[in-house]
Formats: C-alpha cells, sequence, structure tokens
C-alpha cells in the first residue's frame, strides 16, 4: 500500500512510538481502516512517500521494525524488511 501526501510528516520517536502530523494520504488510510474492520483483512504493512518521493519507508506492524536489508538505496522502501 503506498500512501502520498504533500503535507505529512512520519515520526518515529526514540520510545518508538509514532506520530503522523497532517493527514498523510487520509483517504487511502481511512478506506485501509474501513476494509480491516469490515473484511477483517489487517494491512501487512504500510509504505510512506516524502512530499516529493524522493524517499519512500515501510511502517510495519507493531512490534516489528523496518530492517534495512543490506543493499540497495537506504532511501527506498524495498530496500526494507519488517522484521
Amino acid at each position: 500500500m503506498n500512501f502520498t501526501t504533500r503535507s505529512a510528516r512520519f515520526i518515529e520517536r526514540s520510545d518508538g512510538s509514532i506520530v503522523l502530523s497532517n493527514a498523510i494520504g487520509l483517504a487511502s488510510v481511512s478506506a485501509t481502516m474501513v476494509d480491516w474492520v469490515e473484511t477483517q483483512t489487517a494491512p501487512t504493512a504500510l509504505v510512506l512517500n516524502s512530499a516529493n518521493s524522493s524517499v519512500s519507508m515501510p511502517v510495519c506492524p507493531y512490534p516489528q521494525k523496518a530492517t534495512y536489508n543490506g543493499s540497495g538505496s537506504p532511501t527506498v522502501a524495498a530496500s526494507y524488511t519488517c522484521k
């Protein structure tokens, strides 16, 4: 799943909590949540993009974290695995 916005910020705090400021792809997030509730289909991971799409990062379900695979660009979500 891919979420893109021009005014959003994804912040992971030092304690591991996640803060989403502004509405990151709010319609997409909302649709994902509705699908989860209505069809019991939980999202496995989300991919967030920076405002100019130069950086993408996966958001993993807790307690997993995005872990760099050791190769590829560190600014591309495909270079990470949820572990």
